[in-house]
């Protein structure tokens, strides 16, 4: 396993101090980051992990273990916004977790240390919901962990009541007191069914509803008003409130079925003005891609990353407004899975994340963004 770095032990995000030439006969690895102009002591280069290297060890990524993985006690701070991405073992030999990407204007950079609330989360992460300012919930199939962004410290786990459902989505509801509502796969028809209410400071089950809407696939927040849930259904509507109490649908949807399009997955930023994302392909072509909504534009899209033939499983908002409407999704191909960020077809793509980097029998499954706030 390699050594982590003094300065990412000590949460620096650059080297404060270079060596100067001579002064490092052996220089240990992963001990110290590149300077300004990637500056690093004789005999040795800057690496892409922004870490100073010998020739030896020139292709290590000191940000990660030789398997992939953080040790436990090399964990820094991580500046929002923020990206989430989790990753289930399917060998089932290993914890789940949650990797941690800093968004900037000039790049993405990971955090050194990744969430799994100490070795407690389940092998099986499958959804994820920001919790301002710094938490977030993990799903598995039976159970809810809350974490802490900043300390990997796990403040609960509740199990799902649900037996008859498969989690799904998860978000916040309500505003003075919000709670986690959980939206549920029914195991026998495979659409959006029940939902679970579970309180924040403790996990607690507070209710449960079935949904009087069938056919639903999806849910996400709804930023415009926080006691109703945004909901797709295929062939109806790309979002529609639904009442998380009753399980009815409100008034005319948000944005209206869009002709010759399938639509799969919705997510929203958590504050207004609305914006959302989808993925889904239209009828006259048969390549996936992301699709959005901004109140000032309306519907739009698709947009892909490249030319690749890659099916979009999800998407999310990068939340740095400032630099307009851009994309991080999970992408698949026969080689795997691929987290990739992007703003329009034809513009930069960028690749965060893929299965191969990761030890063997990861899968990336989910994703999520914190907020600056």
């Amino acid at each position: 396993m390699a050594v982590q770095g003094v300065s990412r032990l000590l949460g620096l995000s650059i080297m404060t101090i270079v060596a100067a030439p001579g002064c490092w006969p052996t220089l240990p690895n992963c001990a110290v980051q590149c300077g300004a102009n990637d500056l690093c002591p004789d005999e040795t280069a800057c690496g892409t992990d922004g870490f100073c290297h010998t020739s030896a060890t020139i292709d290590q990524d000191c940000t990660v273990a030789i398997d992939g993985s953080v040790p436990p006690d090399s964990f820094s701070t991580c500046t929002p916004p923020i990206l989430l991405v989790a990753v289930q073992d399917l060998t089932q030999q290993a914890v789940g977790r949650v990797l941690r990407f800093s968004i900037r204007n000039d790049g993405v950079t990971r955090c050194v240390g990744d969430l799994t609330g100490k070795d407690t989360l389940p092998t099986d992460p499958r959804a994820l919901a920001w919790v301002p300012p710094d938490k977030v919930a993990v799903l598995s199939e039976q159970q809810i962990h809350l974490l802490d962004v900043q300390t990997n410290e796990q403040e609960w786990a509740a199990p799902i009541s649900n037996s008859f459902g498969i989690p799904i989505d998860a978000t916040l509801i309500g505003t003075d007191t919000p709670s986690l509502l959980v939206g549920l796969l029914s195991k026998t028809s495979s659409d959006l069914r029940f939902l679970e209410t579970h309180r924040l400071d403790t996990g607690a089950f507070v209710d449960a509803t079935t949904l009087t809407t069938t056919g639903l696939a999806r849910m996400t927040r709804n930023a415009r008003d926080p006691s109703r849930m945004l909901t797709l259904k295929p062939g109806a509507f790309a979002a529609a409130e639904i009442d998380p109490v009753t399980g009815d649908l409100q008034a005319s949807p948000l944005v209206a079925e869009q002709p010759d399009t399938t639509l799969r997955t919705i997510n929203s930023l958590f504050a207004p003005p609305v914006v959302l994302a989808w993925t889904g392909r239209q009828a006259a072509d048969p390549r996936d891609g992301v699709f959005y909504f901004r109140d000032e534009l309306g519907f739009l899209g698709p947009v892909r990353c490249d030319t690749s033939d890659r099916t979009y499983v999800d998407a999310v908002l990068n939340p740095d407004r400032s630099v307009g409407t851009r994309f991080f999704a999970i992408t698949e191909t026969p080689a795997g899975r691929e987290v990739m960020h992007f703003a329009s077809t034809g513009g930069f793509c960028d690749s965060i994340v893929e299965d191969a980097s990761l030890r063997a029998g990861a899968r990336i499954s989910a994703l999520a963004v914190v907020e600056a706030l």
